[in-house]
Formats: C-alpha cells, structure tokens, sequence
C-alpha cells in the first residue's frame, strides 16, 4: 500500500463466496485492506470467517430496513433499539458507529 493507506475493497452477497477461492485470497491479503461488505440479516448468524469478519471487527457498519434487535446483536454484539425497529422507507436504516446506533436515510440518486 502506498504511503501507508489501506484499500478498500467492497463485496456485495458476501455469503456467495464462502469457502471459495476469492474469499481465501481476500483474507490472505487483511492486513493491506479494508473490507465493506453486503450480506443478508439470515447470513450475519452463519458466516464465521472471511471478508464478512474482519469487516464486523471495525465495528462499524449499516442495517437496512431492521426487523428486530438480534441483528444488531449478530452484526455488531449490540442490539438495535425497539425504536429503529420496524417499517421504514426504502433506503432506511440504522448506522452503527462508536458503539450507538443512529437512524439513516442513504439517498436514492436516481431521482
């Protein structure tokens, strides 16, 4: 990595390459970078390694449309708030960063 910074790499259905190939060489190479990943709420409590891992180590991280507090325990070992819970609007979500949970809207760039 030039001058110190990490790249960043984004996986989208994370859970699509566990135990394969891409997800080994990806891990193999930690240390040098970043990971944003996307995965569905059934997969947080499955996936024990990968991508997926060293991305919930940074403890950082976004719940589209939470359903339920265990998510967030999943996810992040903190529950989301009864609040968040629930129906929100496309794009809605709860932001977990430095230990809090903090509701969201990502933009829809389209319109």
């Amino acid at each position: 990595t030039a001058g110190g910074s990490r790249l960043t790499i984004v996986v989208d259905d994370v859970e699509a390459i566990r135990d394969s190939p891409l997800e080994h060489a990806l891990v193999g190479a930690k240390r040098e970078v970043l990971f944003i990943v996307a995965l569905t709420t059934e997969a947080v409590s499955s996936i024990f390694g990968g991508p997926y891992v060293e991305a919930k180590k940074a403890r950082r991280g976004l719940v589209l449309s939470p359903a339920n507090a265990m998510t967030g325990t999943q996810a992040f070992a903190a529950a989301i708030p009864k609040f968040m819970l629930g129906k929100t609007p496309a794009g809605g979500g709860v932001l977990f960063r430095d230990g809090e949970y903090t509701p969201v809207q990502v933009p829809d760039i389209r319109a």
